[in-house]
């Protein structure tokens, strides 16, 4: 009708490209996980349990430990605490998940020092464990060598790589304009 093209024709070129953007599904699906990737970047502290930078030798290489989310039937969140037993031919201390221990899941836990936004001191966490050992803890990818939780180091490094992709692409821009720019005067 005359009104769609009467809208098409009064629309600047910043919505006719947002509504040819919308129609492709893939796109916009695209569009929110990059959104979802800039905002665990944005709040990376407050998403990793424990400190990505702690060293403990004590717990080095963790395997994967999941959140058993029910318990007799019931929603009670927790993980299982950890065992140390050392391995006869290695002499190495292997530690294995304890069943007989579960330890509470809290949401809003307390865990160490970080600064939201760079501005404003919180220790509050998304996950954290109430009670346990200086070993226990919540080890979704498990550990490293020198005991640093891997998941809190992989949300963590989401700033570097997303802001590397960020600021290369502005620097393309900026050059992109200069450059050319320059060569249209000339």
């Amino acid at each position: 009708g005359s009104l769609a093209d009467e809208r098409l024709a009064q629309a600047g070129q910043l919505q006719l490209t947002w509504w040819r953007f919308k129609r492709h599904k893939l796109a916009v699906v695209s569009l929110f996980i990059v959104i979802l990737f800039y905002a665990v970047a944005i709040f990376a502290d407050f998403l990793a349990i424990s400190d990505p930078h702690a060293t403990d030798a004590r717990r080095s290489y963790i395997p994967p430990q999941g959140i058993v989310l029910f318990d007799n039937g019931s929603f009670s969140p927790h993980v299982s605490g950890l065992k140390g037993v050392r391995d006869m031919k290695t002499f190495k201390l292997v530690y294995t998940p304890d069943p007989a221990r579960k330890l509470p899941v809290e949401f809003f836990a307390r865990g160490y020092q970080y600064n939201l936004f760079g501005l404003i001191p919180t220790d509050r966490h998304l996950l954290g464990i109430s009670g346990g050992t200086p070993v226990d803890g919540i080890f979704l990818l498990g550990t490293d060598q020198l005991g640093r939780d891997l998941y809190s180091r992989l949300v963590v490094a989401t700033r570097i790589s997303l802001v590397i992709g960020l600021v290369s692409v502005g620097l393309s821009l900026v050059l992109g304009v200069l450059l050319g720019g320059v060569s249209g005067l000339y």
